[in-house]
């Protein structure tokens, strides 16, 4: 994004920048039973039970789900080739390695997206990646290592290597007994925040947050026949935040410093079995304590309640919940919640691929709407929807992602109950990163279509977010944006592909002007062999102030190459 006229960022000397490109790199791992259905059978191994919000929202279940069109909402602008596809009917081996490496030289007319300070430059980058992969009866899952180097004619201090990683699976201890879970997943991304899904947008360094985040999760697992299954649990999580500290402007006080926290997590669930037929039920007893700075010192999130699900046809299913949470954030002005948790609603599944749950309730201490789907509209089009409620910042929701994130069949890193890009179903579209505890109100809905060579994808976000607890030396503000993406890919012929993608948004920052933002890429990738493809790009972007007067316009030319070992 452009670094805006409206803010004026701190320095902090001697500090490494380092980077995690989730939506390239995580590798999910296949869960070792299928998701709860209507009419009972097993959940889906933390489904209930994710770290931070073991039930959130209203103690809803994963469903089940499958990814979108290999191009949903964001054009794949340099395809992942790090392995060569299989032949059909050809077993999957229990041990994969690849590796493949990706080379880029750029130019750029404003190589710091500045309104005032336009210099152009020219730039490459080069990521070397390799990958493990297993899949056997005593390990599932993935990792991966891709760093990516920097390096500007002009702009030394642009320069850089940004370590990038990623790993997440499911170790079988003891057969049908014990297991541990494991993830790791970051991002680096603009404190000014980014568009949902955008690729090839360099930054101005200086404005750049690193957030990391690590989990694992050991825990037991008991049959009572057809009657229950019970699970018993621990998780340990940390997340870091890391950046330069940020300023709205004429204010001494940053909206944003680094910080991070460690939570631990015992937990226990026993869910209804076959036995019950029509009637599914949970019991879910959570307490996770938070240890880090500020408004993690001390935090707390205790949860305790139960859901019941009638299958009142094949189709359709009532939903009601009922529990009781204690939750604490500190900081200046420190939240606590000490209500009931209810909610009631319906969870609507026509086939194996497709839900919609909708539900009305009591999370939080808040009193909302929550709602959250993927279906199928006919043969070609898919469509996602979500809208929640929640007590959240950009660091516990890229926590709280762990646990619900995976990789398709296609290399795209998805939601795995409605597979939505991950992008499109835990990101905030150009919502500033900000320190404290937010009531963040989003809502998003996205249609993907397919033809016979074309790709179409649309989609809309909304989010309004308002401080609750403010960390201790920061001043955040509430802000509200609005965005819209079109995206376009259509096969010219065999192995090349043209595509296209614009976004519009608005950002209004708390006591500040609206901020409008536009981006158009153009792009197309040829097949050169069977592992190697060329990609080149046009991007421009431009981004305007009512309040300041600025615009910081930006042309960028990119030229690929990469090649699969």
């Amino acid at each position: 994004m452009a670094e805006r006229p409206a803010m004026r960022r701190g320095g902090r000397p001697g500090r490494s920048r380092t980077g995690l490109a989730a939506g390239m790199l995580l590798m999910g791992a296949a869960a070792p039973a299928a998701a709860q259905g209507l009419f009972g059978g097993d959940p889906i191994p933390g489904a209930t039970t994710g770290l931070s919000r073991p039930l959130s929202p209203f103690m809803t279940p994963l469903e089940p789900g499958r990814s979108a069109a290999p191009n949903f909402w964001q054009p794949d602008l340099l395809p992942d080739i790090a392995g060569a596809p299989r032949g059909a009917g050809e077993p999957t081996p229990p041990w994969r390695f690849g590796g493949s490496v990706v080379g880029s030289a750029s130019y750029t007319d404003n190589v710091r997206n500045s309104v005032t300070n336009t210099e152009s430059d020219v730039f490459f980058t080069l990521t070397p990646r390799v990958t493990a992969t297993a899949d056997t009866a005593s390990l599932v899952g993935s990792a991966t290592y891709a760093p990516r180097l920097r390096y500007y004619l002009n702009n030394p201090n642009q320069n850089g290597v940004d370590q990038r990683f990623a790993a997440q699976g499911l170790g079988t201890l003891i057969q049908d007994r014990l297991f541990v879970e494991f993830s790791a997943v970051g991002d680096v991304q603009s404190v000014f925040g980014d568009f949902a899904g955008a690729q090839f947008e360099p930054d101005n360094q200086q404005n750049q947050i690193q957030t990391a985040s690590y989990r694992i999760s050991p825990y037991l697992q008991h049959r009572f026949g057809d009657f229950a299954i019970a699970r018993l649990g621990y998780a340990f999580r940390q997340v870091v935040q890391d950046g330069n500290a940020s300023f709205a402007e004429g204010e001494t006080t940053p909206f944003f410093v680094s910080t991070g926290f460690t939570s631990n997590q015992f937990y226990g669930t026993l869910n209804s079995g076959d036995s019950f037929g029509r009637l599914g039920w949970t019991l879910t007893a959570s307490s996770t304590d938070f240890a880090g700075d500020n408004v993690y010192d001390g935090a707390y999130n205790r949860i305790y309640g139960a859901q019941l699900r009638y299958a009142v046809t094949r189709e359709l299913a009532a939903l009601v919940d009922g529990g009781w949470q204690d939750l604490r954030y500190n900081g200046v002005n420190p939240y606590e919640v000490n209500d009931p948790v209810w909610g009631v609603g319906f969870r609507y599944q026509p086939d194996e691929f497709s839900f919609l749950t909708v539900r009305y309730g009591q999370f939080d201490g808040q009193t909302s709407w929550f709602a959250n789907g993927g279906l199928d509209i006919g043969v070609r089009t898919r469509m996602f929807v979500n809208y929640s409620e929640r007590l959240s910042n950009s660091g516990l929701n890229t926590g709280d992602a762990l646990s619900q994130l995976r990789v398709d069949e296609l290399g795209n890193l998805v939601n795995v109950s409605t597979g939505a890009p991950a992008a499109l179903a835990f990101g905030s579209p150009l919502q500033n990163v900000q320190s404290g505890i937010f009531l963040q109100r989003r809502a998003a809905l996205a249609f993907s279509h397919t033809l016979t060579r074309d790709t179409f994808s649309l989609g809309f976000s909304w989010q309004d977010s308002d401080p609750v607890a403010i960390a201790q030396g920061t001043q955040p503000f509430s802000q509200t944006t609005r965005s819209v993406s079109l995206g376009w890919n259509r096969a010219l012929e065999p192995g090349m592909t043209l595509v296209a993608a614009g976004r519009y948004g608005i950002s209004e920052p708390e006591n500040s002007g609206e901020l409008r933002n536009y981006s158009l890429t153009v792009g197309v990738t040829r097949a050169l062999t069977e592992r190697l493809v060329a990609s080149l790009l046009y991007q421009f972007t431009s981004r305007e102030t009512n309040e300041f007067g600025g615009t910081a316009d930006r042309n960028l030319i990119t030229f690929s190459l990469s090649q699969a070992f």
